[in-house]
């Protein structure tokens, strides 16, 4: 089963700036205009271990109301549902940042997550970092954008300029147009 939410997953091996690009992606997501608002933004850190319980209490308690205590859930058909409602009619973000797990079982457990996120308002988002690209296959995001390092001649140039390529309007837009396609997409 497809998330039939449109995704992105960022896949490059480690210090790329994948999350760094999920962060512009999650930051400009505020820029947007009113009719594709976000109403609900989540950034969860995955890492090693993909428990669909674990991150369903962790986007729980992203989209808490203030009064509401951390998400004790232990019965995953409950927290199924009450996140189901909690996403329902609701357009959002989320972020699965370093995603690692590339076990078999990742397949079940990212069904299990994908189940209440597809309560989502149309126009919602996933974004994924991952340095697998086993785990892209596994998520089967609709949009894979494959990060790869500089050449030797462009990383000198960012080297000797790196403090320049901040400043320069040229470079800040070129990552901004670069998060606004993922987020657009």
């Amino acid at each position: 089963m497809r998330l039939q939410k449109k995704g992105s997953t960022l896949v490059g091996m480690g210090g790329l700036g994948k999350t760094t690009l999920a962060q512009l992606v999650y930051a400009d997501a505020d820029e947007i205009p009113e009719e594709d608002h976000f109403q609900l933004k989540m950034w969860i850190h995955v890492s090693e271990y993909f428990s669909a319980t674990k991150i369903s209490k962790e986007i729980f308690d992203c989209v808490a109301e203030p009064h509401e205590k951390p998400c004790n859930i232990e019965n995953p058909n409950l927290l199924h549902d009450m996140l189901c409602q909690k996403l329902k009619r609701k357009r959002f973000l989320l972020v699965l940042d370093d995603v690692w797990d590339e076990q078999e079982r990742l397949l079940g457990e990212w069904q299990k997550l994908k189940a209440p996120l597809n309560h989502g308002e149309k126009g919602s988002k996933v974004v994924i970092t991952t340095r697998n690209s086993k785990v892209a296959d596994i998520m089967q995001t609709t949009k894979l954008v494959r990060l790869h390092g500089l050449s030797f001649d462009d990383s000198w140039l960012l080297f000797k300029g790196m403090q320049g390529l901040k400043r320069t309007p040229e470079g800040f837009q070129y990552w901004k147009k670069l998060a606004r396609t993922l987020l657009v997409s």
